[in-house]
Formats: C-alpha cells, structure tokens, sequence
C-alpha cells in the first residue's frame, strides 16, 4: 500500500491537465526508483527478521538443511572443459543478452516517436526480452550440472 501513493504522483505527472515539464515528470520518475530501490532493501531486512523469528518460534533454528543430488548430476564433468566452457558460456550470454537488451532499450530512447508509442513498444520489448531470456536461462541452467536443486 505504501509504494501506492508515489506511484500515484508519478501517475499525475503524466496527466495533462497538470502541465509538468519533461523535466520535472523525469524527477518524479527518478524518485519513484528512489523510493522503490529503498522500499526493496527494506523490505528484504525485514522479510528476513520474520523469518528468523518464524523458526525460533516454531523451534528450527537448528534445523539442517538435506540436499538430495540431482539424478542429472554427473560428478565426473567437474573441472572438464565441457563443464568450465559452459560455466564461461553461460556468464557470456548473460553479459551479453544484458547488453543488448540495454542498447535496444537506449537506442529506443531517441526514437522520433510519441511517448505513449514509445511507452508501449518498450513494454513489448520487455516482454518480448524476458520470454526468450527466459527459454535461453532455462537451457543454460539445465547444462550447468548443477548437483543440487535450488
């Protein structure tokens, strides 16, 4: 509820009927990522201290943790070229899929183009981003021989 009321002035930036420069509607956009990058780290602190006292009360605090091995695992491609090449190819890809995604996001930026247009064709290219990224992660991970499930 809380992130609802700057959400909202971000909102009223862009009515018209308001009349807020480009430049004050960017201002209100940066302290709405202010605001949310603040609100992010503490709701993580105190998701975590709910946590801990969720399994001090219900006495698991010295609970240990049992990992099963994944049937796929294969010990023997530890330290093999195969297993370090993905290792190598699965941070390339992401470095490089990150890159272009932010290229394609900054050469938009300057696109002869209504902002509402310019609006909807970035939120279609980060749906269109997160499916593929989503079906590339997807095959990198299985590869990685992971031994344990996450």
């Amino acid at each position: 509820q809380f992130l609802a009321i700057p959400a909202f002035l971000v909102v009223l930036t862009q009515w018209k009927g308001f009349h807020f420069t480009e430049s004050i509607q960017n201002n209100f956009h940066l302290a709405f990522g202010i605001v949310i990058l603040l609100w992010a780290t503490w709701f993580l602190f105190y998701f975590e201290k709910i946590v801990h006292g969720e399994r001090q009360r219900w006495g698991m605090e010295d609970l240990k943790n049992v990992e099963i091995t994944l049937a796929s695992y294969n010990p023997d491609l530890r330290g093999s070229w195969t297993f370090t090449f993905t290792q190598i190819l699965g941070k390339f890809l992401t470095i490089l899929f990150l890159s272009i995604f932010i290229v394609a996001t900054f050469l938009l930026s300057f696109a002869p183009l209504p902002s509402t247009v310019l609006n909807m064709i970035q939120t279609i290219l980060i749906f269109v981003f997160a499916f593929v990224w989503s079906k590339i992660a997807k095959r990198l991970v299985l590869r990685e021989n992971h031994r344990t499930q996450a």
